[in-house]
């Protein structure tokens, strides 16, 4: 099981709301796993900035769980067991991008973070813009565009994409990696 820690300035309180691709509804609050939303963009779409969103086991696939947009909103997206238990899956559709995240002046957006998710089949970038932490990026052509990969494994890649950074992470049968920073 993945453990996350949310740390907020005194004062401030996070709410924290539930998808579940088992027995979500979007027709749900998702403010409890009873009550948890069915797809992670209905989720997002909910939360607020300085929320969290925990994401249950299961394979997310199809219309609201690809090309996943935050909207603008500083939010962490978390996957409750990790990457062996929460795949995000893009099928191999050209185009698909899995988590789009928006821009800083820097060219990541340090307060969008997805954690402990697994990704595969995208033809366009994995994850877009900001931060990603303890993720698994397989047999997929772009990991990234733009994006801080911390403690990540990428495996099975064709392209590593652009102006990423990475630390911490490690590359197995990755194709060609234009590691621009690191």
């Amino acid at each position: 099981m993945l453990a996350f820690l949310i740390c907020l300035p005194w004062g401030l309180q996070a709410d924290v709301f539930y998808v579940s691709d088992a027995n979500g509804s979007n027709a749900d609050t998702g403010t409890s796993w009873d009550k948890a939303k069915k797809t992670i963009q209905a989720g997002i779409d909910t939360c607020h900035s300085g929320d969290v969103l925990v994401v249950g086991p299961g394979t997310y696939k199809g219309t609201g769980n690809v090309n996943v947009a935050f909207g603008g909103k500083s939010l962490q997206v978390v996957a409750k067991d990790g990457p062996a238990a929460t795949i995000l899956d893009g099928e191999d559709v050209a185009s698909t991008k899995g988590f789009v995240m928006d821009r800083e002046s820097d060219g990541h957006h340090h307060d969008q973070r997805v954690v402990g998710f697994r990704l595969i089949g995208f033809k366009a970038e994995a994850i877009y813009y900001g931060s990603v932490e303890r993720c698994e990026v397989m047999g997929s052509y772009k990991n990234g565009y733009k994006t801080f990969f911390g403690n990540c494994l990428f495996k099975d890649m064709t392209y590593g994409g652009l102006q990423n950074k990475y630390f911490n992470c490690t590359f197995y049968n990755a194709g060609y990696y234009p590691i621009w920073q690191s």
